[in-house]
């Protein structure tokens, strides 16, 4: 049976997330909260997900890393060091329930805004656990879209990280907006 519905996505992904033995700790920045939200409206939440935060400011991300970050707020470097931070406090925060394998995701973010922005607007998801370090970022056309249409990008690259988390591939396009292009780099540790 086939739906058409973006929620039937993320079930199908929690429900094999869940099933998987990863504890994931999460933080997104300058969007990606809807993608927050998706991870917590399921059941079997607090099995996986051990830490969420949103570091908004640059002032928080700053405090939530213990350091000033590495490139500007919305770059592929900093998700990875939020990752990696993110990784780091999951691991921190172990209870003894697991079998100890933890993931840190970040999404930091550049969307479209009423502000005046130099740069592209852009989204960087960064996943990283014991063996692997990956990122994957997009550019998205200036005017191309609207807050609500990039948060729905935001939401799915965080979709992507943690079906590649537990192997699933093949997410299906979404026909409601321009096709993008996606980047994927992997760094073994």
């Amino acid at each position: 049976m086939l739906v058409d519905d973006d929620r039937f996505d993320w079930r199908s992904l929690l429900d094999a997330l869940h099933a998987s033995p990863f504890r994931v700790a999460i933080v997104v920045a300058g969007g990606g909260a809807g993608a927050l939200a998706e991870c917590f409206r399921h059941e079997g939440a607090s099995k996986t997900f051990v830490d969420a935060c949103i570091p908004y400011s640059r002032r928080a991300m700053t405090e939530y890393l213990g350091a000033e970050p590495r490139d500007a707020s919305a770059a592929g470097k900093t998700a990875r060091q939020l990752a990696e931070k993110a990784f780091a406090r999951g691991q921190s925060l172990d209870d003894g329930d697991g079998d100890g394998q933890y993931a840190g995701v970040a999404l930091v973010a550049a969307l479209p805004t009423t502000q005046p922005r130099r740069g592209a607007d852009r989204i960087h998801v960064a996943l990283h656990t014991r063996e692997t370090s990956t990122l994957w970022s997009t550019e998205l056309e200036k005017g191309a879209y609207t807050r609500e249409s990039a948060e729905t990008v935001a939401d799915d690259l965080v979709q992507i990280a943690l079906a590649d988390l537990v192997g699933q591939t093949g997410l299906r396009e979404r026909k409601h907006r321009p096709q993008i292009k996606v980047e994927r780099q992997t760094l073994t540790l």
